[in-house]
């Protein structure tokens, strides 16, 4: 479906995106190994990805965050030589291999996410908590007819 650029969805998406895309460079800086980094917005994601499905393969995370296999592949070895995932075999697919968190991989997983929870309560607070809570039921419900519409549409 292509969109007229001056449609008002359109705008609004463009306002939106721009919106969060100011609020993404708030990732903390997190300790790997001996030295402190910022991770990646596509790190954190895939991060998010393996607390969420234990066990994702490294090809799923690909297809979601829109990257190579191989950009995918270095990323996880990163964090795999860091001790921060485990790598096991799938009970799906033995010849794939399955990512787990490991206990120090939650930890850097949860600093990140509430250093990202407390930008989101500071954007937020500038608004009544009544319309807050229609912006977030608004995009829980938006993110679930795209899941639905992308199952459907294969």
């Amino acid at each position: 479906m292509k969109q007229n650029k001056k449609d008002d969805t359109y705008q609004l998406a463009a306002r939106l995106q721009d919106s969060m895309m100011s609020l993404e460079a708030n990732i903390p800086e997190v300790q790997f190994g001996e030295r402190k980094v910022q991770p990646t917005l596509n790190q954190v994601r895939a991060l998010h990805m393996i607390n969420a499905h234990p066990g994702i393969m490294q090809a799923e995370i690909a297809k979601v965050l829109a990257v190579t296999p191989a950009s995918v592949s270095i990323f996880i070895h990163q964090i795999n030589d860091l001790g921060f995932v485990n790598v096991r075999k799938s009970r799906i697919d033995k010849r794939a291999n399955g990512l787990f968190l490991a206990p120090k991989g939650k930890k850097i997983f949860d600093e990140i996410r509430e250093s990202q929870i407390r930008s989101m309560e500071e954007f937020l607070s500038s608004i009544p908590v009544d319309i807050q809570k229609v912006i977030v039921q608004s995009f829980e419900t938006a993110i679930k007819n795209l899941d639905k519409n992308r199952i459907l549409n294969g």
